[in-house]
């Protein structure tokens, strides 16, 4: 049987947090309300929640910060593709260290980023690659 190549967007978001719950938090929905409460990151990045869905989120706490994306990366769904893009893109080597990856699948963030996000959240937007990978 022939594998079918896929392609799709991948945004990317590194920060640091305080622990694997913050990020947790910082992430998710809140459904205990009768009104459904987006995330933080939607909302200080002004996404719109109608444009995703929550279950294309992945998000990865690491107990040691990095500031190599392919260590930042490893273990993500389609992780071969997804690093390879993103090394193409920002590079391997960043300027800065992380402990927190957020990965949005199906989605293109193509947004202004609102001057406040990185300084209120400690998280920055490093950017959208499509990825080509076999189903």
């Amino acid at each position: 049987m022939k594998k079918e190549t896929k392609e799709t967007f991948v945004s990317l978001w590194l920060g640091n947090s305080e622990s694997e719950e913050e990020l947790e938090n910082y992430t998710e929905f809140d459904y205990s309300c009768d009104d459904v409460t987006t995330s933080a990151l939607i909302q200080d990045f002004d996404i719109d929640a109608d444009e995703i869905d929550e279950d294309s989120f992945e998000s990865v706490y690491l107990p040691e910060s990095s500031g190599i994306i392919s260590v930042l990366l490893r273990g993500c769904s389609y992780e071969e593709a997804v690093v390879k893009e993103f090394q193409r893109k920002i590079g391997d080597k960043l300027h800065s260290v992380y402990n927190s990856v957020i990965l949005v699948y199906d989605y293109q963030y193509d947004r202004k980023i609102p001057a406040s996000a990185g300084e209120k959240n400690q998280f920055q937007f490093m950017g959208c690659v499509k990825i080509h990978y076999n189903t």
